[in-house]
């Protein structure tokens, strides 16, 4: 039995929501933390996904005999945030996905949806086009580059897979979700973030 229970947060390795088991026993880190035989104790904690090295180092207040009482862990998952500078629609879609990297089916439909809105800001809406279609025409009219739109085909075939029903495809892999992130977050820097700062660089001096 572990000194101390499995810790539940989410990995920062992965960010899936998991439960961390103890790597082994602790290791003094501060004695006399809060007063005499008040120690803090460090344990390191492993994440359970398959193929994930992520890890975390836990720290409890260690009061002579009790168990240990965890205190904090460090480091924690840092989720990204998607730059105020992509339009409220399409960022809200686009933090949705990010929010959803431990989900992989509903990472990667929500990050092909954050793509089609960030589109529809472009002035790409024609429905009836399709996301294909779109993309298309965003490369004819010079809003995006030959080969990030071969690359949104490809981010678009993933999505189609997540939600076809007729011939059903393998669901999305953690793999597939995070390609389709991926391209979601840079399409949001090309088109939105990094002109908002190019347009700040060459704002003349306010003195």
């Amino acid at each position: 039995m572990p000194e101390v229970p499995y810790l539940s947060t989410r990995c920062p390795i992965c960010g899936d929501n998991v439960s961390m088991p103890p790597a082994g026993p602790g290791a003094m880190a501060v004695q006399d933390a809060f007063g005499p035989h008040n120690h803090m104790m460090a344990y390191l904690h492993l994440c359970t996904n398959k193929n994930c090295i992520g890890s975390t180092v836990a720290y409890y207040l260690k009061k002579g005999p009790n168990h240990p009482s965890y205190k904090f862990h460090r480091p924690e998952f840092q989720a990204h945030t998607v730059h105020e500078a992509v339009p409220p629609r399409p960022r809200e879609i686009l933090q949705n996905a990010n929010d959803a990297r431990g989900s992989p089916i509903a990472c990667t439909t929500t990050a092909v949806r954050a793509v089609e809105a960030m589109m529809a800001e472009k002035g790409y809406r024609t429905r009836k086009l399709g996301l294909k279609g779109r993309i298309a025409k965003a490369i004819e009219s010079g809003d995006l580059p030959k080969v990030m739109g071969d690359w949104a085909e490809e981010v678009r075939e993933l999505g189609v897979a997540s939600h076809t029903d007729e011939e059903p495809e393998p669901l999305s892999t953690k793999e597939d979700a995070e390609r389709a992130l991926l391209f979601a977050n840079t399409l949001a820097d090309y088109l939105f973030v990094m002109p908002a700062r190019i347009l700040e660089a060459r704002k003349p001096d306010s003195e």
